[in-house]
This record gives structure tokens, C-alpha cells and sequence, in this order.
């Protein structure tokens, strides 16, 4: 479920900065969500690992890029 077990994402990435501007706030000082962040990852984890069946999707879960990771990645913080 979109906002809840992950963030909805456009396919060519067009939106990336705003999503994350939105959980991690802007340079001028605005502050983000990242509460908000770490809870939807949460809720998608357990999601995964409640529900994912290999022998139904016939492999394995997509890996999880962790909101700290992508903060390290994209802002080097």
C-alpha cells in the first residue's frame, strides 16, 4: 500500500528530489519527515517479511535501500 508500506516513486525518477526534500527538508532549513520515513520503512519491512512468499513470486524480495543509506547516497550524510 503506497504511503504506507513504501513511497510511490516515478518510474524515470523525475520526482526523487521532491520525496526525498519532502523526509529529509530543504537546504534553507525547512525541516523534513524523516519520522515519517523510518516508520513507512518499517511498516514495508514487516510487510515483507510477513507476506513474501518465494514459492508465489518465485524469487527473492527486492533489496531495501534504507532511508540512512539513501541520506549517505544522495546527500553524504
Amino acid at each position: 500500500m503506497p504511503w504506507v508500506h513504501y513511497v510511490p516513486v516515478k518510474l524515470d525518477y523525475g520526482d526523487i528530489y521532491d520525496v526525498l526534500a519532502f523526509f529529509r527538508g530543504l537546504p534553507d532549513g525547512t525541516p523534513g519527515h524523516e519520522e515519517l520515513a523510518e516508520k513507512i520503512a518499517s511498516a514495508g519491512r514487516r510487510w515483507v517479511e510477513q507476506f513474501w512468499r518465494n514459492e508465489v513470486c518465485n524469487h527473492d524480495p527486492p533489496p531495501f535501500l534504507s532511508f540512512q543509506k539513501a541520506k549517505l547516497i544522495l546527500f553524504g550524510v
